[in-house]
């Protein structure tokens, strides 16, 4: 594999490299000989503003346009309609449109510009050497420091510069044109400094050559648009050239063609013999179109930086982003959009350090089949980044940013072209590290932070080796090599294609000599949901090799994860990770991997790499190919209800374990599962009816983890899924059946099928099989199973034909003696069994029998009774006729509060205070919480309220005193069940009043009547459905009770009462929706209560701080009653009862108060009160504001 990048070609070494540019002395010193004689150059002076327009172009032959040496001139305007035309007779040197430098014995040490612009055309042609717009400082004698200094290049017009056919090769002569030359040159002593703020392109730069003749190795012929450069040619002195940003805008078009090099922009360190070399370039930015063509290394943007002796080469770039469109095409040798190369080839060191490089837009890189590949090897890469070292030098090239493709990247040699010796490589974006050359020691270190593509990669045509993405490392001879990568995403399309020997949508190689080679990738390898990966070969693959002493290592510190698609096209792995290659944090897969060919392995992990696991997860999850990964645990999970991971291929893996919410099936007879350390089955793991599976190695169940057999019928035969295990099994007493309809007949119409043998058999032992339990899908099939241990080591199933569903669903195994569910059984069954015997069941009677086939006997009792279960059972088992309980409550906390003794009063008020006429309003908001437990099988409840009363009395005889009140409250009741909810509010107006028997008795009788309105839900949880329904009720509520006080001094008293409380309630009838068949038909229903009880209250009153009191009462409900509702399911069948609960018939209340006269007839009461049961509490809490006048 040639990665070594020359991009101006065979340059270290050579006396006149970069002689246009003024490194060459004695060249530049003839060339200004010629220019002193002619008549048409301009020679600007210090400070001069030179412009060009139509009335005063210039066109000469044999000389410059514009020269200045030595001199900071003011700004240099070529206008639009002006030109600058130069042209040559011969082979005679340099010629430049304009030339601004500062060297070659100049008066000065310092030259610059303003900014210098063309709007109109300069063109240059046929001479050997020539630049359209030439800057540069010139370093070349002892002591001799330059500097030169421009504001900024643009160009608005036409820069042209031509070496047609008429102009012949000679041997030994170089040939170059260029559009627009940046930079600092040292030889011998005396330093280079080039520094520029902006180059810029609006319009069109073409440089070109045609030249007949045949390059024998000893010429240069280079076609460059711009190009920057800074070159070290002896001694301990620098060059350095700077520029801030250079941009070609969106109307700007660079063009280059033919010649050993053609770079549309070029960025080029180099030291030989001696000296430090440095570019620093800021923003390089293409917004319009780069078209290199036909060199032997072509370009689009290029960025090279060489040392070739002990001095150093040093490159830094800011940033790289193209927005418009790079195009490199037709050369034989090295063809690419972007490149970067930091080379040494000698004892000095080459740095380049690039902060990020973006592609936003195209790139288009091809040879067409009519290209005769170099000998040296042809590369055709999108994007190439990386180092290489050929002496003792160390090379390094990093980038702090990202690596990023968000636009179209197309990398193709045609299929056409024939290669010899050479090989041909292709990639859309790589990145690489080497060293090569009989003397090499130094080492080559490459680092970028991610690589990331988020549009489209495709490279095609390699014939040695083809990628999308590339990360390749070698050493040839004693160095070593390293590529540092944080992370590789891909969010977008990479395709790879062709014959190559090696093709790869993503591909990682590293290859050792005498050094180690190693690449190591910190982060995540990633690619996302929606993203795919297509190889002809391999999707991703990591591949090492090792040929002396050297290690050869890929290392990936996080995790392979794969959430979209990557896929062997033709004849490869889905992913291939060869020896030597660790990945940390294993694979995981949420999306597809596809192997195929003669070995379609989804993923192919050699025995000598290191990947612990490799995770399966979720519903997308697929593997088309096997799994060899001898080294590898396996795990499946995240697969939803009725969801199965099928297996693709045979897994030959360390260990394989299905995670509870995991469900993997095997599809294949040939699709075996070889484990050495045991296949460990907590989810669920099924065989096909019809396919033979096979574990090589030990199976277990564990927790909730079933086996599923499929049972079908097919001409008259049972087929059946059978599972062979080589090793020992344990099925923690678990199987699964599923049968099918076709089945289900064969096995009901003929008896000898009932028998089925081998669904699992063993090799060695079998645990926990003695009391299996089957479960199937089912009604009227069922099926037992038996373990032949001592015999044949095979576990056999009986199956038990049932005729009809009442049958099914009222067997003993399934209601047991539970009663109460005999008529739901009933029910369900004659709806069932009604529909087959006419149109058949509806889709959903179809999923409802699907679901209880599934279940276990005790399963379905459950699920009988989640149906069964009414929101109205809940709601009258004691709740309805409660929920009075506070607006009635209201109304007797004011009855006593009437009728406390003045005596304990601050302010008398009231009947017992013998004021006539006194009218009082009162406001009280309560609220309270409830619990019932469960009780006799039945499921109790929460219930919790809010609500607020109002009401007004006043004295209507001397011995009565009378009240009306009206209230809202909300209920919230939540059955313990966790699956039904009553949300209920009821509305209600009552009277009260108290008549005085004598000074210490009296009687209070109360009434209220009142509207209930109920929402309702009920989930049936084993179905998946809930039933909703709206209905009423009226409630009635009367109250009597005698009252006699007994005074123990003048601030407390003790009264003693005997009551009688009656409540009933009456609540509609309705019909749920929403559960489709299992919607239930509630006929009305009532319930009443009659609450007979005797207690007292003790109350003190201390002076002007209130009154104090505290009550209770024994209870009887004389009328209670278990509460039952008569039902019937909406979609037909007999009905059946739904049983409430039998409340306790004695309880406790009892309470705490605090009452305060604030002396402006307002009175402020707050109460708790309790009511108690056996299993029931209730806690309820009030505050009254009363005013009286």
């Amino acid at each position: 594999m040639n990665t070594r990048k020359e991009f101006i070609r065979s340059r270290l070494g050579k006396a006149t490299t970069l002689a246009c540019f003024g490194v060459m002395a004695t060249l530049t010193m003839v060339c200004e000989d010629v220019r002193a004689a002619a008549i048409a150059v301009v020679t600007p002076t210090a400070g001069q503003n030179i412009t060009i327009g139509s009335t005063n172009s210039i066109d000469v032959t044999d000389k410059d346009g514009i020269v200045s040496n030595g001199v900071v001139v003011g700004n240099i305007t070529v206008e639009s309609g002006g030109v600058i035309d130069v042209d040559a007779n011969s082979l005679m040197g340099e010629l430049d449109g304009i030339r601004v430098f500062v060297g070659n014995g100049s008066a000065s040490a310092n030259a610059g510009a303003g900014n210098i612009t063309n709007k109109g055309t300069i063109e240059v042609k046929n001479s050997s050497e020539m630049v359209g717009i030439d800057l540069y400082a010139d370093g070349e004698g002892p002591g001799d420091n330059v500097a030169i200094d421009i504001t900024g290049v643009t160009n608005e017009g036409t820069i042209t510069t031509t070496i047609d056919n008429t102009v012949s090769i000679e041997s030994g002569k170089d040939l170059l044109a260029a559009g627009i030359a940046f930079g600092a040159d040292t030889s011998n002593k005396g330093h280079a400094t080039a520094k520029v703020n902006h180059v810029t392109n609006r319009s069109r730069i073409e440089s070109s050559i045609a030249a007949t003749g045949t390059n024998t190795g000893n010429e240069n012929l280079e076609s460059l648009g711009i190009v920057f450069h800074a070159a070290a040619e002896g001694g301990a002195w620098n060059a350095v050239t700077s520029v801030s940003s250079v941009t070609n805008e969106n109307e700007g078009k660079i063009t280059v063609t033919g010649g050993d090099s053609a770079l549309g922009i070029a960025f080029v360190t180099e030291v030989d013999p001696a000296g430090n070399a440095t570019i620093n370039a800021g923003n390089v930015v293409n917004q319009g179109a780069i078209t290199a063509s036909g060199g032997v290394d072509t370009v689009g943007i290029a960025f090279y930086n060489g040392t070739a002796n002990p001095g150093n080469a040093a490159m830094t770039v800011d940033s790289v982003v193209n927005k418009g469109a790079i195009i490199a095409k037709d050369g034989p040798e090295d063809v690419v959009g972007i490149a970067f190369s930091s080379e040494t080839n000698g004892a000095g060191n080459a740095i380049m350090k690039v902060g990020s490089v973006t592609n936003e837009k195209n790139i288009i890189v091809t040879v067409a089949d009519s290209v005769t590949p170099s000998p040296e090897d042809l590369w055709v890469s999108g994007i190439s980044f990386g180092a290489e070292s050929i002496g003792a030098g160390n090379a390094t090239a990093t980038m702090s940013g990202n690596f990023t493709n968000r636009g179209s990247i197309t990398s193709t040699i045609g299929s056409g072209i024939v290669s010899g010796s050479e090989k041909l490589y292709v990639t859309g974006m790589d990145v690489y590290a080497e060293t090569e050359g009989a003397g090499n020691t130094g080492d080559v270190a490459v680092g970028v932070n991610d690589i990331v593509n988020e549009g489209k990669v495709t490279a095609s045509g390699g014939q040695e080796a083809t990628a999308g993405i590339a990360l390749y490392t070698e050493t040839k001879t004693a160095g070593d090599t390293g590529i540092a990568v944080s992370g590789v995403v891909n969010k977008g399309a990479i395709t790879a294609s062709g014959n190559s020997v090696n093709i790869a949508g993503i591909g990682f190689r590293s290859k050792a000599a005498a050094g180690d080679a190693s690449i190591n990738v910190s982060g995540d390898i990633v690619n996302e949901q929606g993203a795919s990966i297509t190889s002809d070969k391999h999707g991703i693959d990591f591949s090492t090799t090792k040929g002396g002493a050297g290690s050869a290592t890929i290392t990936v510190g996080g995790t392979l994860i794969n959430r979209g698609t990557i896929k062997s096209a033709s004849d490869g792995h889905g992913i291939h990770v060869g020896a030597g290659t660790t990945i940390t944090g294993g694979v995981t897969n949420t999306g597809t991997i596809e192997g195929s060919g003669s070995t379609p392995y989804a993923i192919h992990i050699e025995d000598k790499a290191t990947v612990s696991s490799i995770s399966i997860s979720g519903d997308s999850a697929r593997l088309i190919g096997g799994v060899e990964a001898a080294n590898s645990a396996v795990t499946l999970s995240g697969q939803s209800n009725g969801n199965y991971f099928a297996t693709g291929g045979p897994y030959k893996v360390k260990s394989f374990g299905i995670d509870a919410t995991g469900a993997l099936q095997i599809a294949d007879n040939a699709h075996s599962i070889t484990v050495t350390n045991g296949f460990d089955n907590r989810g669920t793991l099924r065989v096909p009816a019809g396919v033979d599976g096979q574990i090589t190695g030990n199976y277990a169940q564990a927790g909730d983890g079933a086996y599923i057999t499929g049972i079908d019928a097919d001409t008259g035969s049972i087929t059946v899924g059978k599972l062979a295990v080589t090793g020992s099994v344990d099925l923690n007493d678990k199987l699964v059946v599923e049968v099918t309809d076709a089945a289900k007949d064969l096995l009901k119409t003929d008896a000898s099928k009932r028998s089925i043998e081998g669904v699992v058999t063993y090799g060695t032992t079998s645990s926990n099989t003695d009391a299996i339990v089957v479960t199937d899908n089912s009604l009227l099939v069922d099926f037992t199973a038996k373990d032949n241990s001592t015999t044949n080591k095979r576990i056999d199933l009986t199956a038990t034909v049932m005729d009809n569903y009442e049958d099914a669903l009222s067997s003993k195994d399934v209601i047991g003696n539970d009663a109460s569910l005999s008529g739901i059984a009933t029910a369900l069954g004659t709806i069932f069994d009604d529909a087959k015997k006419g149109s058949g069941l509806s889709a959903d009677m179809e999923k409802i029998v699907e679901t209880l086939g599934k279940l276990t006997p005790v399963g379905r009792a459950k699920a009988l009774k989640e149906v069964k279960e009414t929101s109205t059972a809940v709601a009258v088992s004691g709740v309805a006729a409660k929920v009075g309980g506070g607006f009635s409550g209201a109304m007797q906390n004011r009855v006593a509060a009437i009728t406390t003794p003045s005596s304990m009063m601050v302010a008398d008020s009231g009947l017992a205070a013998g004021d006539g006429g006194v009218t009082s309003w009162w406001l009280k908001p309560y609220g309270s919480i409830g619990s019932q437990d469960n009780k006799d099988d039945i499921f109790g409840y929460d219930m919790d309220s809010r609500g607020l009363a109002l009401g007004f009395d006043r004295d209507l005889w001397p011995k009565w005193r009378a009240g009306i009140a009206v209230s809202y409250t909300d209920t919230d009741v939540d059955s313990n069940s966790g699956t039904q909810n009553v949300d209920i509010d009821t509305y209600q107006i009552g009277v009260y009043g108290t008549r005085e028997l004598n000074a210490d008795s009296r009687v209070n009788v109360q009434a209220s009547i009142g509207r209930g309105q109920y929402d309702s839900k009920r989930a049936i949880p084993t179905m998946g459905k809930v039933a909703k329904a709206d209905y009423d009720s009226t409630n009635f509520m009367g109250a009597l009770s005698l009252e006699k006080d007994y005074f123990k001094s003048t601030d407390s008293m003790l009264r003693a009462t005997v009551s009688a409380e009656y409540a009933y309630v009456d609540v509609d009838g309705y019909t749920e929706d929403g559960a489709d068949t299992l919607n239930l038909k509630i006929s009305g229903t009532d319930q009443d209560l009659l609450i007979l009880g005797i207690g007292g209250e003790y109350k003190h009153a201390p002076s002007e701080e209130g009154i104090f009191s505290i009550r209770g009462t024994v209870g009887y409900d004389a009328l209670a009653d278990k509460s039952s509702v008569r039902t019937q399911l909406a979609a037909g069948g007999a009905a059946f009862t739904t049983d409430g609960m039998a409340p306790e018939r004695f309880l406790f209340r009892g309470g705490l108060g605090y009452e305060l006269q604030t002396g402006n007839n307002v009175t402020i009461d707050a109460r708790y009160d309790t009511e108690l049961r056996k299993g029931f509490d209730d806690h309820a809490f009030s505050v009254k504001l009363e005013y009286s006048y």
